[in-house]
Order: C-alpha cells, then sequence, then structure tokens
C-alpha cells in the first residue's frame, strides 16, 4: 500500500505547502523556529483556521487572523504566536519532539499517547543535563494553553497530569513562565472533569506554600484578568475550536466550558486579591458588567456550569469588593433580573439567590432606575416590556421554577433591602399575594380561600417528602412575608382606615392558610411552628396598632375551626390551637386566653356532638394534645362517661393513660399509677355478673397493651412505683377455675366463676411481658399464680390427648381449653423472645419449684417433640406446632444463657416424675422415647459427665427401684410393707431358678447371676401368678396405671425401652459405671418383668389387656426384655 491516501472528494482544500503558506502570513519567528527545530517547529505551527478563512480573505490583517504576541491567555485553537526559537531549541530530544508533533493530531488517542509518552519523559529526566526538562519548559506554554480546554476530558485530565509533574520537577526555575501559564492554570481548577481540575490544583498548592498563594496570584493578576476577560468578550466557539474537525455541537460545548472556567477564574481573582491592588484592573470589571447585551447572553446561557459562574463572580464582587461595579451596577443588575428569575435549574437557584440578594443589598437604586426608566430587561410575547418586578411575580407564580425550598426562605430578604418606590407602588403587593399563592395553589386569586388546592405531589405512600419540606417552606415564606409587609404599612400609616384595611388583609390572608393547612394533616407539627409565629406577630401588631385586630382575626379562626373539625382535620385544628394555647401567659396573654376558650368550645363539642367517631377522635386528640383542659374536674367525668357510652375501649384506655401522664407532669408518678389502679378497679366494680369479665379482662388488657409504649411509663421514676395491686388482686381472684378431670363439666365452676380463659390468658400475658421487662407491676405472689394456673391447663389438654377420646375434638367440653392452652403457648413463645423479658423468663421456669412446675416444662417439651395421636383432634394438630415454636423460642434463649445443664436436669425430673406416678397417662415406652429425645437434642449442650448423671438417674439410681419395689410388695404382700417378705414370694413361685439367682446375686455378683437368670428365662415357659391376695377392682387403679403396670414395672418398661433406643451408641454413657450398679439394673429389670407378666394376667382377669403406646401385648414385651437382656450379656 503507498504510503501517500486518494484524496478526498470534495476536498477544496489546499496543499499542504499552500497551505502552510497561508497559515504562516509572514510570521517569521515561526520560519525560524523551522530551521532550529523542524519536528517542533511542526508542533507549534499546528494551528486551526478561522471560520471563514480562504485566499480569498487574505485582505484580512494578521491581527485579525492571530492573536498578537503580547496576548498572555488566549485559549483559542490557533493559540498565541510564542516565539519558539531560542537557546537549546537546537538540541531538544528528538523523541519528545515527535511526541510533542503528535500533538498536534485531532485525533483523541493519538494525543492520548502522546501524553503518556511526555509524561514517562517527564519523569524520567531532570532540570540539568543536554535535552532536559529546560527546552520542555520553552516549548510547554502555549501547548498547554491549547490543549488543558481539550473537547475531550481524558485529554484535559491528561494534560493536567503532564502540567503537574513538569512544574513540580521545575520548583523555582517556573518563574520565568508563571505569567505564560497563570491563565490557563488557574482556569483549569473549574474543570467540569474533576480528575483534571483536582491534578490542576493540586500542582498549585505543591509548587505555592499556602501562605505564598494570595501573592501568586497579585503578581499574576493582570495576566489572569486579560486571560478571562478575553475568554469571555473575545473568544466565540469558532475560534475556540477548529470547524474543519468539530460540529458545532462540540465547538459550542468547548466555549462554554472556557467562558464558565474565565468567570471562575475571575471569582477566585476577586476572592484573593486585595481591594487595592484590584483596583488597578477596575477597567476590565467595568468594561465587563457595562457590556449588558453580552453580559445577559451568558446569565441566560442554556449550560448551567456559564449561569453559575456568573451568579458566583457577581456574589464575591459584591461580597469582596463591591467598589468594582460601582460605575456599571446598573447594566450589571439588568443584566442579571433580565434572565435570573426564569432558571430553571434547581441546582442553580441557591447561586442566583445569592447574588440578587447581595447586589440588592449593595445597589438597592438599581431596581428604582430600571422600573422608572422603563427601559426593558426582557420582553414578554405580546411585545411589552417587563421590569425586575414582573420577573419575580413570574417566578413566584411558577412555582419557583419548582424550586421552592431553596426560594421561598430569600423572598424575605429581597423584600427587606427592595427599595420604597417599588414596595410603595400601589399594585406591588396585591400581585406579590396574588403571585405566592397562585404558584401554591395552581388557580387564581380566590378571597374565600375556599378553593386552595395544593399542588402537592403523591407518591404510592402518600405525600412525598419533597411535598412536605415544601409546604413548610411556603408556610413559613407567607409568616415572614405577610408580616414584614403588614409591619411597614402600619409604620407608615397607623390612621384607622389603614389598620382596618390591613386588618381585613390579615383576616382575609390567614383564613387562606387555614385551608391550606388543612390540607397536609400529617405535616401539621411542622407547619404548625411558622403558623404560631404569624400569630405571635399579629399579636404584636394588634398590641401597637390596633387592639381589636386580634379579636377578629381569632374569632374568624374559632368559627373556621369549629365549622371544620372532623375526620382528619382533628388532630391539625386541635394541635395548633394547642401550640398557641400553650406559648408564654405572660409575653402572650391574649393570644393564650383566646386559644384556651377555643379548646373549652372543643371539649364542649366533644360531649355533646352525637357523631361517635368523631368523638372518639377527638376526645382522644385533645386529652394528648391539651390534658390540662380535658382533665378539669368540669370536663373529665363527663368525657370518660361519653367514652364508655360509645363502647371505646382503646380510647378509654388512651384517655386513662393521658391523665395519668398528665398527673405524672403536674405531681407525682405514685399519684399517676393511683389514677391507673383506681382504673382497673372500677373496671372490675362494673361488672354485674360473671359474663361481664370477658369485658373487663378485655379492657385490661388493653390497657396493659398500651402502657409500654404511654408517656408515664417512659419516665424514670416509673419502674419503682409501678405497682398496680388492683391488676395483683384480679390476677389472683378471678383465674378460671380450671376442672378436677375431663369427666367434670367445665361449665359448671366450684368458685362461682366462669370467666373464660381465653381472655384471662391474653390480660395475664401482658402483665407478665411488663414484670418480666423489670417493672414490679403486679406481685411475685401473683406471677406464682398465673404459672401454677398455666401449668395446669398444660396438664389438663395434655390428659385430653391420651384419654377420653369422646372428648378430643375441639367443639367438645374441653373445646375452649384447649383453645386456651394455644394462647397459653403463644404467650409463652411471646415471653420467650421478648428482648428484655425473654431472660428473666426462662430463668423465673428453671427456678420454679414442685413438681407441677417441672411438670409443665416437660409437657411442652412433650408437645413439641412428639406428634399428636391418631385419635387426637385437629385443634391438638395446632398445639403441636404452636409448641414447637414456644420451645424454639426457649431453647434459643437458654443456649443464649448457656443454661443447657439447668434445662436437661428440669427435663430429667420431669420424665422421672412421670415414670413413677402411677396416674400419668403417659406409657413408659412415650416416656423413654422423651428421654432418647432429651439425650439427643438437649444433653448434646452439656460435658459427657453430665450426661452420665443424666442417664444414671433414670436407670441406675437404686432408691428408686427400691422405692418402686416396696410400693409394689404393699400391693402385694399381706404383710404391706415387708419387701422381703414379697420378694420371697415372688421367688418361691417362680420356681429355684429365679431363687438361685438371687442368692448368686447377692453371694458371687452380678456375673454369675445374669447368667443363671438367662437360662431361667430361656428354660421357663410360663410363670405362675405371683401374690397371696387378690386385688379388688376398686382397688385397681392405686395399684396399676392405665395400662395395667405397676410402679415397679413401669421403670423396667421405660429402661428397657430407653436402651433400645440408645442402642446405636448411646449406651456409651453407661461405660465406665460402677459393675455392681448394672448388675442390679439387670436383677431390676428381670424381676419387674415377672411382675409385669403377672400385672398383665390380673388386668385380663378385669376385663382385656391394655396395650402400650408401642402397640405391643405383654408377652411381645417378655420376648422383647428377653432379646434385650440377651443382647446385653456378653457387653455386660
Amino acid at each position: 500500500m503507498s504510503g501517500k491516501q486518494p484524496r478526498v472528494k470534495g476536498n477544496l482544500k489546499p496543499t499542504s505547502s499552500s497551505r502552510a503558506a497561508d497559515l504562516l502570513q509572514g510570521d517569521t519567528s515561526a520560519i525560524n523556529a523551522f530551521k532550529a527545530n523542524p519536528a517542533l517547529a511542526f508542533s507549534q505551527l499546528s494551528r486551526t483556521i478561522p471560520a471563514n478563512s480562504s485566499n480569498s480573505s487574505s485582505n484580512r490583517t494578521a491581527k485579525q487572523q492571530v492573536p498578537s504576541e503580547g496576548t498572555h491567555g488566549s485559549p483559542s485553537g490557533s493559540g498565541a504566536s510564542t516565539p519558539v526559537g531560542g537557546p537549546g531549541f537546537d538540541q531538544i530530544d528528538a523523541h519528545l519532539a515527535a511526541q510533542l508533533k503528535r500533538l498536534g493530531k485531532n485525533d483523541s488517542k493519538t494525543k492520548m499517547r502522546a501524553l503518556s509518552e511526555i509524561q514517562e519523559y517527564v519523569e524520567a529526566n531532570s532540570w540539568e543535563g543536554n535535552g532536559g526538562l529546560q527546552t520542555m519548559l520553552l516549548a510547554w506554554p502555549p501547548l498547554f494553553k491549547r490543549h488543558i480546554f481539550d473537547s475531550d476530558r481524558r485529554v484535559r485530565a491528561a494534560v493536567a497530569g503532564v502540567h503537574a509533574s513538569l512544574v513540580v520537577k521545575c520548583g523555582k526555575r517556573l518563574a520565568a513562565h508563571l505569567k505564560a501559564l497563570i491563565g490557563p492554570w488557574v482556569a483549569a481548577f473549574f474543570d467540569l472533569h474533576r480528575e483534571a481540575a483536582r491534578s490542576a490544583r493540586q500542582a498549585f498548592d505543591t509548587v505555592f506554600p499556602e501562605s505564598k498563594r494570595s501573592e501568586v496570584y497579585a503578581y499574576c493578576m493582570a495576566e489572569l484578568v486579560e486571560y478571562a476577560t478575553d475568554c469571555i468578550m473575545n473568544q466565540t466557539p469558532e475560534s475556540l475550536s477548529d470547524p474543519r474537525f468539530a460540529d458545532a455541537e462540540e465547538m459550542r460545548t468547548k466555549h462554554e466550558h472556557v467562558v464558565g472556567a474565565a468567570f471562575g477564574t475571575l471569582a477566585l481573582v476577586v476572592d484573593e486579591v486585595p481591594a487595592d491592588k484590584l483596583r488597578e484592573r477596575s477597567a476590565d470589571f467595568d468594561s465587563l458588567f457595562s457590556d449588558s447585551q453580552h453580559l445577559s447572553k451568558f446569565v441566560g446561557s442554556a449550560s448551567p456550569f456559564v449561569r453559575r459562574s456568573v451568579y458566583r463572580l457577581i456574589r464575591t464582587v459584591m461580597l469582596k469588593n463591591p467598589s468594582l461595579a460601582q460605575n456599571s451596577y446598573k447594566s450589571l443588575a439588568r443584566s442579571l433580573l433580565s434572565s435570573c428569575f426564569a432558571d430553571n435549574d434547581p441546582n442553580a437557584h441557591g447561586d442566583m439567590w445569592d447574588a440578587v440578594l447581595l447586589l440588592t443589598k449593595s445597589y438597592p437604586q438599581a431596581w428604582t432606575e430600571l422600573v422608572a426608566d422603563g427601559k426593558a430587561s426582557s420582553s414578554s410575547r405580546d411585545g411589552r416590556k417587563k421590569s425586575p418586578v414582573d420577573g419575580l411575580f413570574e417566578f413566584l407564580r411558577s412555582r419557583c421554577r419548582l424550586a421552592p425550598t431553596i426560594s421561598y426562605p430569600s423572598i424575605l430578604a429581597l423584600l427587606a433591602n427592595l427599595p420604597a418606590s417599588v414596595l410603595d407602588r400601589p399594585s406591588f403587593q396585591p400581585e406579590f399575594h396574588k403571585a405566592l399563592w397562585l404558584g401554591v395553589t395552581g388557580q387564581p386569586d380566590d378571597s374565600s380561600g375556599t378553593s386552595l388546592v395544593p399542588t402537592a405531589v403523591e407518591t404510592d405512600g402518600g405525600f412525598s417528602r419533597s411535598s412536605y419540606r415544601e409546604s413548610v417552606a411556603l408556610v413559613s415564606a407567607i409568616n415572614e412575608c405577610f408580616s414584614f409587609l403588614w409591619m411597614r404599612k402600619l409604620k407608615e400609616s397607623s390612621d384607622p382606615e389603614t389598620c382596618s384595611a390591613v386588618g381585613k388583609e390579615v383576616a382575609k390572608e390567614t383564613d387562606r392558610l387555614w385551608h391550606f393547612y388543612l390540607q397536609y394533616p400529617q405535616f401539621a407539627q411542622e407547619m404548625a411552628v411558622p403558623i404560631v409565629k404569624l400569630y405571635k406577630k399579629i399579636e404584636e401588631l394588634a398590641r401597637k396598632y390596633d387592639p381589636a385586630m386580634l379579636e377578629r382575626v381569632w374569632a374568624q379562626a374559632s368559627w373556621f375551626a369549629l365549622k371544620r373539625i372532623s375526620g382528619d382535620s382533628i388532630y391539625p385544628i386541635v394541635y395548633l390551637a394547642a401550640q398557641v394555647a400553650h406559648l408564654d401567659p405572660k409575653a402572650h396573654k391574649d393570644l393564650s386566653d383566646n386559644a384556651n376558650k377555643l379548646l373549652v368550645a372543643f371539649c364542649q363539642l366533644a360531649i355533646q356532638s352525637k357523631d361517635v367517631q368523631t368523638v372518639q377522635s377527638l376526645i382522644h386528640v385533645l386529652a394528648q394534645l391539651a390534658p390540662e383542659v380535658v382533665f378539669q374536674d368540669q370536663f373529665a367525668p363527663k368525657l370518660e362517661a361519653r367514652l364508655k357510652s360509645a363502647g371505646s375501649v382503646e380510647d378509654s384506655v388512651a384517655l386513662v393513660l393521658s391523665r395519668a401522664q398528665h398527673i405524672a407532669s403536674s405531681g407525682t408518678v405514685v399519684e399517676a399509677v393511683k389514677a391507673i389502679d383506681a382504673f382497673i378497679l372500677e373496671t372490675v366494680g362494673s361488672a354485674v355478673a360473671d359474663d361481664d369479665r370477658a369485658d373487663i379482662f378485655h379492657t385490661v388488657a388493653a390497657l396493659l397493651s398500651a402502657l409500654p409504649n404511654s408517656r408515664v411509663a417512659k419516665n424514670p421514676r416509673w419502674v419503682g412505683s409501678a405497682r398496680l395491686n388492683a391488676l395483683s388482686d384480679m390476677l389472683t381472684r378471678y383465674r378460671p377455675v380450671i376442672p378436677d378431670g375431663p369427666e367434670i363439666d367445665i361449665g359448671s365452676n366450684k368458685s362461682g366463676s366462669s370467666a373464660p380463659p381465653l381472655d384471662f390468658m391474653r390480660m395475664s400475658c401482658q402483665a407478665l411481658l411488663m414484670y418480666f421487662a423489670g417493672t414490679d407491676i403486679v406481685s411475685d405472689a401473683a406471677v406464682d399464680g398465673v404459672f401454677g394456673w398455666m401449668e395446669q391447663v398444660f396438664t389438663l389438654v395434655y390428659h385430653t390427648q391420651w384419654m377420653h377420646s369422646e372428648e378430643k375434638d375441639g367443639n367438645g367440653k374441653l373445646g375452649k381449653w384447649i383453645d386456651a392452652a394455644q394462647e397459653v403457648l403463644t404467650s409463652w413463645t411471646v415471653l420467650a423472645r421478648d428482648l428484655e423479658a425473654g431472660p428473666r423468663f426462662v430463668r423465673y421456669w428453671l427456678r420454679r419449684s414442685g413438681s407441677q412446675a417441672s411438670s409443665a416444662l416437660g409437657l411442652l417439651f412433650d408437645f413439641a417433640v412428639t406428634s399428636t395421636s391418631k385419635e387426637a383432634a385437629t385443634s391438638l394438630d395446632k398445639l403441636h406446632a404452636q409448641a414447637q415454636q414456644a420451645w424454639a423460642a426457649t431453647e434459643a434463649q437458654l443456649e443464649r444463657l448457656h443454661l443447657g445443664h439447668e434445662l436437661s436436669v428440669a427435663l430429667s425430673e420431669s420424665i422421672t416424675g412421670s415414670v413413677d406416678d402411677l396416674g400419668s397417662p403417659k406409657d413408659p415406652v412415650h416416656l423413654a422415647r422423651l428421654a432418647s429425645s432429651v439425650y439427643t437434642r438437649v444433653c448434646p449442650q452439656d460435658n459427657t459427665k453430665a450426661l452420665r448423671l443424666l442417664v444414671a438417674s433414670w436407670l441406675l439410681d437404686a432408691s428408686k427401684w427400691y422405692a418402686a419395689l416396696k410400693t409394689d410388695a404393699a400391693v402385694q404382700s399381706a404383710t404391706g410393707s415387708d419387701t422381703s417378705v414379697y420378694l420371697a414370694a415372688t421367688t418361691n413361685a417362680c420356681g429355684s431358678g429365679l431363687r438361685q439367682a438371687v442368692e448368686d446375686y447377692a453371694s458371687a455378683g452380678h456375673a454369675k447371676s445374669f447368667h443363671t437368670l438367662t437360662h431361667w428365662m430361656a428354660s421357663s415357659p410360663a410363670v405362675a401368678r405371683v401374690g397371696s391376695v387378690q386385688a379388688e377392682n376398686s382397688e385397681r387403679l392405686k395399684w396399676y396405671d392405665a395400662f395395667g403396670l405397676s410402679r415397679f414395672a413401669r421403670r423396667a418398661v421405660f429402661s428397657v425401652e430407653f436402651l433400645q433406643l440408645q442402642a446405636g451408641g448411646g449406651l456409651a454413657t453407661l461405660s465406665g459405671v460402677d459393675a455392681q450398679l448394672l448388675g442390679e439394673l439387670v436383677l431390676n429389670l428381670t424381676l419387674a418383668y415377672v411382675l409385669l407378666r403377672e400385672s398383665l394376667l390380673l388386668a385380663a382377669s378385669y376385663g382385656g389387656t391394655p396395650e402400650l403406646s408401642s402397640g405391643g401385648e405383654g408377652d411381645d414385651e417378655m420376648e422383647k426384655a428377653q432379646q434385650v437382656l440377651g443382647d446385653m450379656g456378653p457387653s455386660i
């Protein structure tokens, strides 16, 4: 492929030689540079051609085409014609020269590669030596000026990086070139690309210490001002870019970038350079500010960056050195006010208002002159000229260009600085009021105020947060601006006619404000603050100028409030009235008295109104916001009676708690507690019949539920003073009596109380939550009583699961007790999960003594790990699911408290007690499965030693085996208590084999005894019935359980079943146990199974052999025992 590319069709540009001649146009310095170093010279000659440049335009002068050499800051594409010839240029590094030449390319990628190479060169070289940084510094200023404003932000950042590295290495040697670099360098501080701006500023801060920076700005002030004003006044999009390679949008963007940075540079100079020094360049600022047509173009620029830069320059000038505009303030004001109120960018409004307010404060006469001379700031669509005031009103009508939260707070400051000639115009105040309200409501002025419809923005969840801020900002602006204008008018003239006119205007505007306020009930607390301030201003006006003004205004407000108070309007109306009533009575007596009268009227309305919903809401809000009025002797009883007649429990409770808080605020917490206690006592006393107890429990439960979140309960003195004696009495006296057994009709009650257990449990749960959270709300005895009642409910329902299938359905006699048990489990879950009450609650269970307490804990565990029996009803399935949740919460809490050992001991005691209890509905096989669950679910949290102790308590406790055997002896033996006689009778009846086994055990130990027993059991297919005394049927339940098992036999069945379940590895815990104990276990099991068979035979003689829960009969159990004992033999 040849090196030359074909000429593009339509390209009418001259050849490179003719173009070079055209570009040079007699610039001999460039020709000399070419002779010195062609590569470097070409990099300097790559300048842009003016947009209209052609061969036919040769009549233009070189000055028109190229800026003069004395211009320090032109950032144009052509750049300044800086001489590049000089010492050292003929010795520049060839590689560097090639990279500098590549910067003249228009491709961004080529520039980035070149800048990367230049960066490496700067970092690799030092100031000294041939081809070092000295020659590069000579060539760098014009390149930096040109490329620091490149259209590609990556190129700008790279240029700033190269510049930073170069100036840091040059250090003090930079002084000779500082003025040539300072303009674009400082302008780069304001680059919109953060990386480029940061690199430029960091380089400046590194080279110049903080103490010297102001001196640098002052030293280079002329160059900085000249550079910035040239960019603003002289440069155009075409002069800053090459039209051959950039489109119109790119050129416009670059021009806006350069102009915005130039305004920022001027603002920095004004801020840093002393005022006296800056006056040397006042002519430049006059030239800039006086050209209103040119400056207005930038104030109304489409670029927010340019507009904000102009606003910031004006703000800085007015703050630091307003004298710079003393000769041109009128033109400056015209430029600013003609376009600023049309700015639609909310992000620029803060800077815009700073500029407007500071200019107005420094030169308020500018408004007068612009309005008086009738000169246009801008033109309306109909061709009429508009003054700045017209622009302001249009701005307000547009809702401050949809950024009211920024603009509304600035309106008062503008009014305070406007000259009297503007404010005194007859049309100013009416137009101002109309424009402000029109921006809020989106509707024309309506004197009645009833058509106000706020233009708030709503979201799916209600009014947006921006709507809230806008509404509060508007009310604050109305308060400030209107009161300012009213005060000003009355100061000028306080004659009756003026006072009357102002009073009517005040009444009109406050009425409109009330309508607007009620549109936002959810913002009542925030919006009420500025409205209260407005009434305080009105009170001040009334005191100084017209005493009747406040009475008229408040009478109208009261009439409006009483007319509109209903539904969602209740809270905001009462809240505003209460806020006014709570003002300092010494400073605002008239206003506070009027507000209190209105609150009294609200109380009377609540007593007399027939609308129940309005009455309930009104009393609740009044009690919350104005308790000092509600709880007066003349109102409190009537309001309480009104709520009771309406049947609203929640509102009655809220009224009681509000009263308690009021008492606590004005008296003591003890008195507040007494008030709550009196309410409970009165509620209990209102019950006429037992059927009313449900309503009592429901009311007290609602009170206890609301109490923890009430203000009185958050009083620091509440915890030590919160004992409610009436509540303790309720928990003790009105507990529903649990029937003695499923056979008893629960409709009858021994104490005459048929209180529903479900409502009682819900009330008790709320009391227990507060008790275990640390509040001494009830007595310890009452808490113990409630827990005892819960344990009894557990036992009753559990018995229902195992016995009396005819009553297992949820609709039977025990249906409501099953519901009560479910409520007990729900309350248990809530208490165990509570962060505050949970730890104390589970510790309380473990501390409780007595078989009933441990039995309840065991029953909960049983409910959780055991599914209901086949005959159980669906309601019991629900109990099982609820019990699982309660147990999971309990386990989690115990695990956090490291109480696993205590839990396993408590469950062990519960299971052991059930094993030895002939009246327990649980068969021993089921208990063995529970023990296995404890072993696998709870015990792994413990250590091995504790595990062995736990198993030993079930299987190896000789005293328990002996006690069981003694009980059986008392049943079977004629002597009634002599165990040895019973044992002798048993062995005689069973033959010599068993007698020999016993003798072997007594003399030779367990090993020989075990073999003798196994041989005897294998050779004896049947065993004679034991016992010389036949038990009567009426006495049977005293000697045997529901399954026909004696106490000794229950322990045997339990032990064998547990050992069988743990045969897979659990028996390892028995390793190391004393051999004598194991031998006793074997002998006890053998003797027990002899009695087991006899028990089953005896039970059969009374009509059938009951089955164990495992489903096997006595013979099957015997065979199982023989198999288990046979398996155990070799290991023992």
